[in-house]
């Protein structure tokens, strides 16, 4: 397909591996598939990409302020805003090849986890491919926002100057970390779920899908990470590395399943 290499090598990995989740989730399309993105947020870290490497994907999302504002960075693109939609309203069942819910079950309570996945049967073709990323709740990623958030760490660290001083040695010593330049989504919606690789697959499977590949992202993520290793390429390949082997451990968690209900 043309542009997809050239696309995704100008993309930088960052410690919370957002370029090999978008590897992973890209090494299961096929260049004739269409793509829906659930719970997309503003659409930069997985449906923008894709779209500027000529994937056929929608993205959707119930915060308009979310989509509103990701419809705006498509435009500047060069990209068809309509791309993103805050409903689904005409799209016709059984229409995608492929689902993407990447950062978004664990924002799901367990009164709606049913027609969550309802949903996401209605819309996909019979035996086609749901793509999952979850945070792993029990990893590095949760213990580190538990630590940084809530017991105020971030906070200390900005009150006595530290965090800008590590960043300003980073910089003299030639690494900066990686700023994307749009947020992921303009909703504050907390994590409900905690996940282990265990029981998101059991999760799946009980909504007529069948588990193909569980996989690990990175070992190590979260504003700590972040702040002490933001920056180092060599860090990131170790921290992937680890993620892959370690996958229990890691701070998140890749689900590729297909489903098995009958048209």
């Amino acid at each position: 397909m043309f542009g997809v290499e050239r696309v995704l090598e100008k993309m930088d990995e960052n410690v919370y591996g957002h370029k090999k989740r978008l590897d992973w989730i890209r090494s299961y399309l096929k260049p004739s598939d269409r793509i829906l993105e659930i719970g997309c947020g503003t659409g930069v870290m997985i449906t923008l990409p894709l779209a500027e490497s000529c994937y056929d994907i929608k993205g959707f999302d119930e915060d308009s302020s979310s989509i509103e504002y990701g419809q705006k960075v498509l435009t500047s693109s060069g990209l068809d805003s309509n791309i993103l939609k805050q409903d689904l309203k005409g799209v016709d069942s059984r229409s995608f090849d492929v689902i993407i819910a990447s950062e978004v079950v664990e924002h799901i309570d367990d009164d709606d986890m049913g027609a969550f996945f309802d949903n996401v049967q209605h819309y996909l073709k019979p035996g086609g491919l749901l793509l999952v990323t979850v945070p792993n709740g029990y990893g590095c990623f949760e213990i580190e926002n538990a630590i940084w958030s809530q017991f105020g760490l971030g906070r200390l660290l900005s009150y006595l100057y530290i965090d800008r001083a590590v960043l300003e040695l980073k910089q003299v010593l030639g690494f900066k970390n990686l700023i994307y330049p749009h947020p992921s989504t303009l909703s504050a919606s907390p994590h409900l779920q905690y996940f282990t690789v265990k029981s998101i697959c059991r999760l799946i499977e009980t909504s007529e899908f069948e588990v193909l590949q569980s996989a690990g992202s990175t070992l190590m993520s979260g504003p700590i990470t972040n702040l002490l290793f933001g920056g180092l390429p060599v860090f990131f390949r170790i921290n992937n590395f680890l993620g892959k082997r370690l996958k229990y451990m890691a701070s998140g968690i890749y689900i590729a399943a297909q489903s098995n209900k009958a048209r």
